[in-house]
């Protein structure tokens, strides 16, 4: 748990789905901290003074909860957060009770091995486009039909659920880390983001419930705000 006597100090860039989705929660507690924003576009996550601080791991957010300990991996920061924070934090946002949080947890680590990697390949492809590679365009279909399947799943799962949220109808941090990874793919405008009521109607619904959330929507706002000035820099 964490003591009074500890100040937590956040590590992130807005351009970050993983730290949008550990603001979201703290804002979501009100829940104290200290802001360090740190200049990814100018690597500043690969420099010696930032390597010493995260124990090698050159990822952004890191959460520095003292001097002997700090959490690197988003998934981590997020389980952290909800059980230290627990009484600040809306009820149900990581269960108590081991069926419904082995669930948030399933689907967390869904986030993290299958749909970021998925839909990041798109988007990796499409800012470093190679017209030297005669697969090229290739790869870019198969990495955008990849990308169309791991939405579609999700909306197919959210139809057969039919609760508000993803492991019901509370939201969860689950719901959290994988509506920022999903925000990611505005970034190039890519066709599986496309808001489509008709074609991806559970999806959409649940991407506008997760926006009426006001610690949620206030970031998902800044980060749009900041949008084309990051596809700027990435494709530059």
């Amino acid at each position: 748990m964490q003591s009074p006597s500890d100040q937590l100090e956040v590590y992130w860039f807005l351009g970050g789905q993983p730290s949008r989705a550990i603001k979201s929660l703290l804002a979501m507690g009100e829940i104290e901290h200290v802001d360090k924003v740190v200049d990814y576009a100018a690597k500043a996550h690969r420099e010696e003074w930032y390597s010493k601080l995260t124990d090698g791991h050159p990822t952004l957010p890191y959460l520095k909860i003292n001097e002997e300990f700090g959490i690197s991996e988003s998934a981590s920061q997020l389980r952290y957060i909800a059980t230290a924070y627990a009484e600040k934090l809306p009820a149900g946002i990581y269960p108590t009770e081991l069926q419904q949080r082995i669930t948030v947890d399933k689907w967390l680590d869904w986030s993290i091995s299958y749909f970021r990697p998925t839909i990041h390949l798109y988007i990796d492809l499409t800012k470093a486009k190679d017209d030297a590679d005669e697969h090229y365009n290739e790869k870019r279909t198969a990495a955008l039909t990849s990308c169309e399947d791991a939405v579609n799943k999700l909306d197919a799962y959210l139809k057969r659920a039919g609760t508000d949220f993803i492991t019901g109808d509370q939201v969860t941090i689950a719901d959290i880390h994988i509506f920022h990874e999903a925000t990611s793919q505005l970034m190039f405008d890519a066709p599986c983001a496309k808001e489509d009521a008709q074609k991806r109607p559970h999806l959409t619904a649940w991407r506008q419930r997760m926006i009426a959330i006001p610690a949620i929507g206030a970031i998902n706002e800044k980060f749009t705000a900041i949008l084309p000035f990051v596809i700027k820099w990435l494709t530059s």
